[in-house]
């Protein structure tokens, strides 16, 4: 299970190229126009800081609540985030990592563009994923030197985090998930473990 933990935003306003992300991401689950879908995307989002993986798991921060409070603390904005790219039928997983950007709350309301979506929550991530071919560092030496396009992803796809290290003008992925499991997120739950953040 995954926990959203603070600061958070309520009056979050995505610019037009988020926004369109958004929609993209939206229309693959909805279907229907790319333009009625935009048009219909909430003006203001909620966004989290920080999100926790249960039952042993991880603690992320977003890239933007990590350079504005940069301390001591080591880099944990770098994910690895895991697709299923196949059927129901035929499941395929791929693999990918990035840099987690936002975590954000996007509530659609009622119109009827979201079908039998309408008064539902979808909590999304903004990720800047880097080039690795489709690698798994877990079992491979895996190496990146380029970010590719943002994309915005179900957080449920974010699995764990991963380190890099710096070696001859590129970075080298630390992945230690072997044999992680699978996580659920349940976005009403709090948890009673952690006095510093707020959760949702």
């Amino acid at each position: 299970m995954q926990v959203l933990l603070g600061p958070s935003c309520v009056t979050f306003q995505p610019n037009g190229d988020l926004r369109r992300r958004i929609a993209n991401y939206l229309k693959q689950i909805i279907g229907g126009r790319s333009d009625q879908i935009l048009a219909n995307i909430p003006r203001t989002i909620t966004t989290w800081s920080k999100l926790r993986i249960r039952e042993g798991g991880d603690r992320i921060e977003t890239s933007e609540s990590f350079k504005r409070f940069r301390d001591s603390r080591r880099d944990n904005t770098f994910i690895w985030i895991q697709y299923d790219v196949g059927g129901a039928n035929d499941p395929l997983l791929a693999i990918q990592y990035g840099q987690l950007e936002r975590i954000l709350v996007c509530q659609l309301g009622d119109e009827g563009v979201w079908r039998h979506y309408s008064h539902s929550t979808h909590i999304l991530a903004l990720i800047i994923p880097v080039k690795t071919e489709g690698q798994d560092a877990s079992t491979t030496t895996t190496y990146f030197s380029k970010f590719l396009a943002p994309i915005i992803t179900d957080i449920r796809n974010i699995k764990a985090v991963v380190g890099r290290v710096e070696t001859r003008n590129r970075w080298g992925i630390v992945d230690r998930s072997v044999g992680l499991a699978k996580t659920t997120f349940v976005p009403d739950e709090l948890d009673q473990h952690d006095d510093d953040d707020p959760e949702v």
